[in-house]
């Protein structure tokens, strides 16, 4: 990749963050926002172009569903790859497309998996 891609991390308790943050900077080929927040995280997405969202469903104030309805009401050229870290029922599959949601990721994960899924993401919807 020529340009860094932007992931936007969105995890209240820093459960998914601390262990994905690193190994997606050590690539080289990411620049890493992170969100503790459904407000703090679509004002990133308003500030800044953000490629991949790895929203940790478990948010307590809104359950994460808040940011997600704000993300599907982008226009379609704007939205970023939705990854959700859960487990994989959390949501029935009407709605992971009502939310545009690209996966669903069980927790807990193996992360060398999630980078190489967010790395072939990112190809795919860059071309």
């Amino acid at each position: 990749m020529s340009c860094k891609r932007v992931v936007l991390i969105v995890d209240e308790q820093n459960e998914i963050s601390g262990q994905v943050e690193l190994p997606l900077y050590d690539t080289g080929n990411y620049k890493i926002l992170k969100a503790s927040n459904e407000a703090d995280a679509f004002e990133l997405i308003l500030e800044d172009f953000v490629d991949v969202i790895l929203s940790n469903l478990s948010l307590t104030h809104d359950n994460g569903l808040a940011l997600l309805d704000k993300i599907a009401e982008l226009p379609p050229d704007d939205r970023p790859i939705v990854y959700v870290l859960g487990p994989e029922n959390i949501l029935s599959e009407a709605e992971r497309k009502r939310y545009g949601i690209h996966k669903i990721i069980q927790t807990p994960c193996k992360f060398n998996l999630l980078l190489e899924e967010i790395g072939h993401s990112v190809q795919k919807f860059a071309a």
